[in-house]
Formats: C-alpha cells, structure tokens, sequence
C-alpha cells in the first residue's frame, strides 16, 4: 500500500462521530440551483415576501469539495455547522409546541399479540391484494376486487 492510501485511511479513521450529516456533495449543488430557480424564486417571494439567500448552499458545496480532497477540518466544520443550523430551523416548529408529550421509552404494550377485531379484516381488500401479489409480483387488481365506487 503506498503512503497516500495510508493517510486517507488514517483520516478516515479519526472522523468525528457526526460525519454522517455530511450528505455527498451534488447534494448540496442540486440545493444551490433549486434556491436560485426561477420557480423558487417566484416560491420564497410569495411566501416570505423577498427572496432568500442561496449562497450558503453554494458554500457548502465549496467546503464539502474542499473536505472531501482535503480532509479540511475548518470545511467540515462548516458543513456541519449549516446542517446543525438548518435541522434545528427545521424542527423549530416541533420543538416550539407543546401539544404532544415526548416519549422517553416504547409504550408498555408495544409488542402485544394483535387484537381479535383485526381478523374481521382477514376478508379485507387489502388482504386478498397482498395475498395475490405474493403469488405474482405482476399482479395487478381486477375489477373483482373493486368494493366501493365512489361517484
């Protein structure tokens, strides 16, 4: 092995444990271009009333490169940064309202046999759907099949 396939490998080990909210770099670029688009554009105005700022897309783009041919930890740091920030903006509104309670395990009776009253759905469109198309992935419903029409 030579010594350039050496260092990466060694880098690659000493990642930090958030690497996984790097998303590959076209990602980013397809953002930057989908913000800077015409229907974008017409979108941001309508709904913010002025236009966003698309140029951190673009900067992400550059630091992703830059990291990905340079193991740069100022870049990674970066990305990480936007991606921290653009998660948290993301669930602000879950975060802000306090209408649902947060679980902290699985409920008691996670993993209790299923209730009587589903076998009444035995007969069910769905199950003779799902039985027919185990026997043939071709399957496609017949008119047979069609319970309720509605007009």
């Amino acid at each position: 092995m030579s010594t350039e396939e050496d260092n990466k490998q060694n880098k690659f080990k000493e990642l930090p444990p958030d690497i996984w909210m790097v998303r590959p770099c076209d990602v980013y670029k397809d953002e930057y271009k989908d913000c800077k688009s015409i229907k974008s554009r017409h979108h941001q105005y309508y709904v913010f009333g002025k236009f966003l700022d698309c140029n951190q897309w673009k900067k992400s783009y550059e630091n992703c490169l830059q990291f990905k041919r340079t193991y740069s930890t100022a870049a990674y740091e970066e990305i990480i940064a936007h991606e921290k920030a653009r998660r948290l903006e993301r669930l602000a509104g879950a975060y802000g309202n306090n209408v649902w309670e947060y679980r902290t395990s699985p409920p008691l009776d996670w993993s209790a046999p299923i209730p009587e009253w589903s076998e009444a759905n035995e007969n069910s469109l769905l199950a003779k759907y799902t039985k027919e198309k185990s026997k043939d992935p071709n399957y496609i419903i017949s008119k047979d099949f069609l319970g309720c029409v509605i007009l």
